[in-house]
Order: structure tokens, then sequence, then C-alpha cells
């Protein structure tokens, strides 16, 4: 699953257009951003393959749930009640290679005419530990393409956001992990995006210990820093609740929403969601394919946000050695 918001928020109207050369610029550090954590990764892998090897091991004893007999600690990168790939799809925190595609379609929206949509890909990078970052990470960037309703039509590239998770070894309870959340004003027109680069903190987690539920949270505040100084700034806390039952392959849960409190407007957007999902395996690739319908309960009065709609999702996941079973 992923975690984007239902919608990007209420499209309001600008003061002014955007300008062409910053969407450029911006493009190009998210371009960046991900081709040196693509780069770095098998780097980071091999250094810290070769450290372990250097390393002399000294004899443990077998303990329960992969324990080392002198620490105590989780031995395995995810707790024992996560290890499926079932419960790695709904899991933020999870060490897949993960290829996103969602479009979500809502056919009425509040304050205006037509119908939206929402396309997002979604590239899910973990980064191991090593010497110099001694956690692991989880990173993903979201590229959104979005069609906007009536009166103010617009159509393509929006808002290009980057979130990278540190997380520590997981406990006994679950994970957790915390990090930053940057979004980039990549879009094609003011109706597609904030105009602001922004930055906030970011926090995650999962909680396992209920038999097949997966239940957690993951919290961001970006906060514009720069941009057009004839648009509105921007501070934004999303939470996106991670609410999740797993029956073998498939999922049942409260689907990929953001709960969203504006600190400038003082005011709240809070969409209700259902989702399904099942893990497939096609040949020998492994895919998550999911459906949601989506409404929102509450929103501000003058809010251009869909009433209700579906999403449809897959997820190409490439699970690492001992995560590939499901």
């Amino acid at each position: 699953m992923s975690l984007p918001s239902f919608g990007p928020g209420a499209v309001r109207a600008s003061a002014s257009p955007m300008d062409r050369s910053m969407r450029c610029v911006a493009a190009a550090v998210a371009a960046l951003v991900l081709a040196a954590s693509l780069a770095l990764r098998p780097a980071m892998a091999r250094q810290g393959s070769e450290s372990s090897a250097d390393t002399p091991k000294p004899a443990a004893q077998a303990t329960p749930e992969g324990k080392d007999s002198e620490s105590g600690s989780t031995q395995t990168r995810v707790h024992k009640h996560g290890e499926s790939l079932t419960a790695q799809a709904g899991d933020p925190t999870a060490p897949l290679v993960q290829l996103q595609l969602t479009d979500f379609h809502a056919a009425s929206v509040r304050n205006a005419g037509g119908s939206y949509n929402l396309l997002n890909f979604q590239p899910v990078l973990p980064i191991p530990k090593s010497d110099v970052i001694p956690v692991e990470q989880v990173v993903r960037l979201t590229v959104p393409v979005l069609s906007t309703p009536h009166p103010d039509h617009a159509r393509g590239l929006g808002d290009i956001s980057f979130f990278d998770l540190f997380v520590p070894s997981a406990r006994e309870w679950g994970i957790w992990g915390g990090g930053f959340t940057m979004v980039l004003p990549t879009a094609a027109d003011d109706q597609l995006g904030s105009g602001k680069y922004q930055l906030g903190p970011a926090f995650t987690v999962v909680y396992y210990r209920k038999k097949n539920w997966q239940i957690g949270a993951v919290v961001q505040n970006p906060v514009s820093v720069a941009g057009d100084g004839d648009r509105p700034g921007v501070s934004q806390l999303q939470i996106q609740p991670i609410i999740n039952y797993l029956r073998g392959d498939w999922y049942f849960g409260a689907g990929d929403f953001n709960i969203i409190w504006d600190w400038k407007r003082s005011e709240a957007t809070v969409p209700l969601a259902f989702q399904v999902g099942r893990i497939t395996k096609i040949g020998q690739q492994t895919f998550n394919f999911s459906a949601e319908v989506a409404w929102t309960a509450v929103s501000p009065d003058d809010a251009v946000i869909p009433r209700w709609g579906v999403r449809l999702g897959v997820v190409w996941m490439l699970p690492e050695g001992r995560h590939a079973s499901h």
C-alpha cells in the first residue's frame, strides 16, 4: 500500500503564475535525489556486507523469536508478525523495493463541476545501514499527475514529494521510524500545486502484537520554506492511519488517505475509506493489487475537493532474501 493523501489537498484559486524555471530546477533536484538513492544503495549494501564479513562473530545460542542470547535484540529486520509480504505491504518501514502505481478518480467534486483524477507513481527504495548511516532507510518519491475539475480546469504534473524514513531495529511490539518529508513545486499549473518548497518532520509507528492486525500511523508536517511569494504559505499536519486486518494473501483496511489539519487556516479535512487488497504471484514476480472506496466526511466550506471516489492500485514488489516468503 502506498502513502498518498486523498487528493493533494483543497484546490484553491492562486494569486499568480508559477515561474517555469523554478519548476524545472525543482524537478531536476527530485531526479537527482532519486538517482543518488539508487546509486548509493548497492554501494552501501556492499559496505555493510564487507564490514560484517570482517567482524568475527562469537558463538551464539539459539533463542526464541530470533533474539541474540547476549543482548536480547531482535536479529531480523522486521518483527516476526511482519515477515509476510501481506504484512509488509501495509508497513511503510518494510525493506521492500516497490514500484507503485495508483489512480484515484472522483466523479463528484465539491464546489466545482466535472471530475477529478490523481495518478500517482511512487518508487520505494530501502537503503541498508552502513558505517555512515547506522540505521536502515526507506525512501519514497511520489510523482503525481492530476486533472482538476471546472471552472479552473487544469491537467498535468503536480508537486513532487520526497519521503525519507530512518528505521531502527524492530521491537517486540512492532517497529517505528523517523525522518523528513520534502515537497518540490514542480506543478505544471498553479491549480496543480502550492508553488512552495516545503520541508518537515515525518514519523511512523506500526504495532504488531494484535494477531492478524496491523495498527499504526504515518505522521508528517510539511511547512513552506521558500517559493512563490504571492502564493499563501503552507503548514499541514498529515496523519495517515494504518488499520489493516490480514488474512493470508488478503488484507482489509481503512484505506490510503491522510487526515489533514491546516495550521494556517485552522481547518480540517477528514476522508474515510475502505480498502481491500491481495498479494499475487504472476510467474516469478509478486504484485499487490488493491481497490478502495473513499468519501470526504469533513472539509473546509470553500474547498474544491472530491466528495467520494474510487482508487485502484498495483504495486510491483521486489522482496529480498528472508522477506521473500508470504
